[in-house]
């Protein structure tokens, strides 16, 4: 079953020199290569090591963004985004309580952004702690209502613990948010399936099937 979905804080800017080009270009490696060199250039700027970090992070390569993290931290310890970055880095490398202390020191400083909220959710659900994932998902939702990210992970938490009423309403708010992330239609089906609306979910499994989830096409097989 897939891990919940997470808020990312990456790069934002209007830089227009090359090393911002490739990473707004998703070339993450040439990204890296060329804010190597403006930092071994001498150049002391916060926003290279956070951007070399957020490349490194795109490219898995979790450690070496931790360390630019560890830099940008140095420099400014309050920076936001950074110890969210972090604590998605360490979330990666399976360091949950890291994670949870970066990400706890990010809601500190702003307790307004629902990403945050999110995020720790998804690091409480990997640690099997349902109920505090679920205390930081209803946080995020006050915050903004209309998350496709809150309901869809409160779906997912509702299908881990097999309550699949709650599961397939969580599943149904976050498809009438975004209907273009097909996979839920899978999920909603499994809930749909486990609790008896055998049509329902069938016709859950052709949509998320039609848009090439290969579990779907399986699960539709035993409808034959």
């Amino acid at each position: 079953m897939s891990s919940i979905a997470f808020s990312q804080s990456f790069l934002d800017v209007t830089d227009t020199s090359d090393a911002f080009i490739a990473y707004k270009n998703k070339d993450y490696a040439k990204a890296v290569i060329l804010f190597s060199k403006a930092i071994e250039s001498g150049t002391v700027d916060i926003d290279l090591y956070f951007n070399r970090g957020a490349s490194y992070s795109k490219l898995h390569q979790y450690r070496e963004a931790i360390k630019d993290y560890d830099k940008v931290l140095e420099m400014g310890p309050n920076h936001f985004n950074a110890l969210i970055n972090r604590g998605l880095a360490n979330f990666r490398i399976s360091k949950y309580q890291l994670a949870l202390n970066d990400i706890s020191q990010a809601i500190e400083i702003n307790p307004n952004d629902e990403g945050a909220y999110i995020n720790k959710a998804m690091v409480w659900t990997a640690k099997g702690n349902y109920a505090e994932a679920m205390k930081n998902l209803d946080k995020a939702i006050a915050l903004e209502p209309i998350n496709f990210e809150a309901f869809y992970n409160r779906g997912m938490i509702y299908l881990t613990q097999k309550s699949y009423s709650a599961a397939i309403i969580s599943f149904g708010t976050a498809l009438n948010i975004d209907s273009t992330f097909t996979d839920v239609y899978y999920y909603r089906g499994i809930a749909k399936h486990q609790n008896k609306d055998i049509i329902g979910a069938r016709k859950d499994y052709e949509k998320a099937a039609k848009y090439g989830n290969m579990d779907a096409k399986n699960a539709l097989k035993g409808f034959k």
